[in-house]
């Protein structure tokens, strides 16, 4: 199947689109801004101006909205980067399936502090070595997003599971589809979106003061760029930085997080190099 990363997100978008205000509802982490579903849609809709796998990748991860957009694209970002075949035909399992390991590892590494229960968890467990094909992959990733109701604290009581996790899930079932040739979504609807009204969105519980959110491009030396993420640690939460470009000169990083002094974000970048694609968003 040729161009089969088109086919993925082009299936995967109407997929996420459908179940968009569904996932909205149920955002809590890392704070209850009712838009998960909205922002895997739009990130899921930059990766599809990508010309090559790799290339979708990168759009994704320089164009990619909120929390789980960010994560899920540095998930694609680097499962596109391993696959060493020619990447517009679809890669044999085995090669989609090694290529997890890499996946799991670049959200780890990309997180300042990391929060299982979310969609880290998700990638983790597809990363682990019972998966051996798309088939297990599926049932490991539905395990793993079914567990995130205990995991993540935000949720306990609820009976509900992190929307990102699910959205991920809902993205993944899609990718396995090319495979398998079986549609899950209806099943994963039944297990997490059929238990009538969605409640509507709870508090975070989480002490945060951030008030935006901020996603920006920036063109830096992994030195100059180390620096800076520590700086960027002290000034907000749910910072990820990630590389998006290793081939450019100097280094282009994606960068995400929640705070309330853009301010002192943007020096702190600016310093290290040069920024592009600025963008905020409130909380």
């Amino acid at each position: 199947m040729s161009n089969w990363w088109k086919t993925w997100l082009e299936s995967a978008q109407r997929v996420i689109s459908e179940r968009e205000q569904q996932l909205n509802a149920m955002n809590v982490f890392p704070v209850p801004d009712a838009d998960t579903g909205t922002n895997l849609r739009l990130t899921l809709q930059a990766a599809g101006s990508g010309h090559t796998a790799v290339e979708s990748a990168r759009a994704a991860l320089l164009d990619a909205r909120g929390n789980s957009g960010t994560l899920w694209s540095i998930w694609w970002s680097a499962v596109a980067g391993e696959l060493t075949q020619d990447r517009d035909e679809l890669p044999t399992q085995q090669a989609l399936v090694e290529a997890f390991l890499a996946g799991a590892s670049a959200m780890r590494e990309a997180l300042t502090e990391p929060v299982e229960g979310t969609m880290l968890s998700v990638a983790d467990r597809l990363a682990e070595g019972t998966v051996t094909d798309m088939s297990s992959a599926v049932t490991a990733a539905r395990q793993a997003v079914a567990l995130t109701s205990s995991q993540l604290k935000e949720l306990a009581g609820t009976q509900r599971v992190d929307s990102g996790a699910l959205g991920f899930l809902y993205v993944f079932s899609v990718l396995a589809e090319l495979y398998t040739g079986d549609s899950v979504t209806e099943e994963i609807d039944k297990d997490h979106l059929s238990s009538g009204e969605m409640p509507q969105t709870a508090s975070s519980g989480r002490d945060s003061s951030a008030a935006l959110e901020v996603m920006v491009s920036v063109q830096a030396d992994a030195t100059s760029m180390a620096i800076a993420r520590s700086q960027l640690a002290q000034m907000g939460d749910s910072l990820s930085v990630a590389l998006a470009d290793s081939s450019a000169d100097p280094l282009l990083w994606a960068v995400h997080l929640h705070t309330d002094d853009p301010g002192a974000v943007r020096q702190a970048l600016e310093y290290a190099g040069t920024l592009s694609n600025w963008r905020t968003t409130a909380l």
